[in-house]
């Protein structure tokens, strides 16, 4: 398969695994949390897959850790094994913090393969032999993927039930986007870079982009506001004075940046605009540089990624 095409079919990929996903979304959720009953010896059980969520987990850590352990010894140096075992830990931490403070429901947690697989097939088509490493690209990319599912669910999917866009969600896909790109590039090192400072001044606009993208709406069509005045219908959309439909983030007063009861914690924080722009922006800029510490040597290039069908200068 020429390279062009692969790249076209890994993409078409990715985009059709957003859509499904999104739109399957509610579907899943449904069909994961629904009562069903079993019986054995003559006795009936209650339960619903949701309840098997926290033996999972374990499962899903221990096998992600020996997956780590094979990937290090396989394609790992010294330094670099240092440098993304940090990450690893920094990222493990994040997690347990959003699991302590932030997680609503222990379904949630689906969110991390989720994107973490969109996030690993939309660096099969921007990267498919791992030669560019365009890590700041492809968390922006997810993350702005992510957010646009959580609208779409504000607004359509899930109406009938959210109080406010979930931005606790967004930063939750988005580490699920740096699972996936770790996974991705795994214990390798980076190749050597020619333009280093020119990548380096294109990942920093695309976070001023990121952020231009969720304040320019707000400040120039005067249509998206942070709060109604008074209760609004499901979806966050309602007539305002002027005839025109405006969207609201949050359908009543008081929703971000509270403590609210929780399913899986007795509760939960809800973040709002700011706090979730910067905790977006700390994460990002925390894995931004996991594609340029510990890069090989111009020596050492021929032999990074022996098995790849193309050499990486």
């Amino acid at each position: 398969m020429k390279p062009h095409t692969r790249t076209l079919a890994w993409g078409a990929t990715a985009a059709l695994y957003f859509v499904v996903t999104t739109w399957a979304h509610l579907a899943f959720s449904l069909w994961l949390v629904a009562p069903r009953t079993a019986t054995w010896q003559g006795q009936t059980f209650a339960y619903s897959y949701r309840d098997a969520m926290p033996w999972l987990l374990p499962v899903a850590a221990v096998t992600l850790l020996a997956w780590l352990v094979r990937d290090a010894l396989r394609h790992g140096t010294r330094q670099r094994v240092a440098l993304v075992a940090g990450h690893w830990l920094l990222w493990a931490g994040c997690v347990a913090a959003v699991d302590r403070w932030l997680t609503y429901s222990v379904p949630e947690y689906f969110h991390y393969p989720q994107y973490a697989l969109l996030a690993w097939l939309l660096a099969k088509t921007l990267d498919p032999y791992r030669s560019h490493w365009p890590v700041g690209w492809l968390l922006l990319l997810t993350t702005l993927l992510g957010a646009t599912d959580e609208l779409i669910q504000y607004l359509w999917i899930t109406a009938s039930y959210s109080q406010y866009f979930d931005f606790n969600d967004v930063l939750v896909n988005l580490l699920a986007a740096v699972l996936g790109v770790m996974v991705y590039y795994g214990f390798r090192s980076p190749p050597p870079r020619v333009n280093r400072h020119q990548q380096a001044a294109a990942s920093a606009l695309a976070l001023v982009l990121c952020g231009l993208l969720l304040v320019v709406p707000m400040a120039a069509t005067q249509r998206v506001h942070l709060t109604p005045s008074q209760a609004i219908p499901p979806g966050g959309l309602a007539q305002a004075a002027d005839g025109r439909l405006h969207l609201y983030l949050q359908r009543q007063p008081g929703m971000y940046d509270r403590w609210h009861p929780g399913a899986w914690r007795p509760r939960h924080w809800v973040l709002g605009p700011l706090a979730a722009t910067t905790a977006l922006a700390l994460v990002w800029l925390a894995w931004w540089p996991f594609g340029r510490l510990g890069h090989v040597t111009l020596g050492q290039a021929r032999r990074y990624d022996a098995a790849g069908p193309h050499p990486t200068l």
